[in-house]
């Protein structure tokens, strides 16, 4: 797949495939290192098995990353634990020193996941957000921003998350 798709679209199911347990990181990256020298897209799925990363959770943090990748962005932590006086209370996103990254698609906040009161997931966020608020900074954007990048990038921009001379992801 990485080696006739984008890099988003591959990112997003190689990290599925990590997260689910479907293959390993290391058959990964030797699938993608059996590709022959000169074969179109060896480089791609090379790229690909370099960034995958099993802790994604869903399509929307994969593709983030790829965009975060492409305009070299500093490298996030995933899934870091939010913790606060009161004890963890949950994960976040995306992780920088100071930072916390949340990229949420509607669904989260939709009925269908409290159907008698539709405003309790929302209150319940909002309230996770104060917390985390307490103890760190935090952006937050949504599939419309990451898809056509410069959303995401304006929201990262404004936390001091920039583009870096050079790419510091793969050693």
């Amino acid at each position: 797949l990485a080696r006739c798709t984008a890099l988003r679209s591959a990112l997003a199911a190689a990290d599925h495939a990590l997260h689910t347990e479907m293959i390993g990181l290391d058959d990964l990256r030797q699938g993608a290192d059996a590709i022959p020298a000169g074969a179109r897209g060896r480089r791609m799925a090379r790229l690909v098995a370099e960034l995958a990363d099993g802790r994604a959770e869903s399509p929307l943090e994969s593709m983030s990353r790829a965009v975060m990748f492409e305009h070299r962005l500093p490298r996030p932590d995933l899934q870091v634990r939010l913790e606060d006086g009161g004890g963890i209370f949950g994960r976040g996103d995306f992780g920088w020193p100071g930072l916390v990254g949340e990229c949420d698609g509607d669904m989260k906040y939709g009925a269908e996941l409290s159907p008698d009161d539709p405003s309790a997931r929302v209150r319940a966020e909002k309230r996770r957000e104060d917390r985390i608020r307490r103890f760190s900074d935090m952006a937050r954007w949504g599939w419309l921003d990451a898809f056509h990048q410069s959303g995401m990038l304006r929201i990262l921009a404004q936390k001091n998350i920039r583009p870096m001379p050079t790419q510091l992801w793969i050693t």
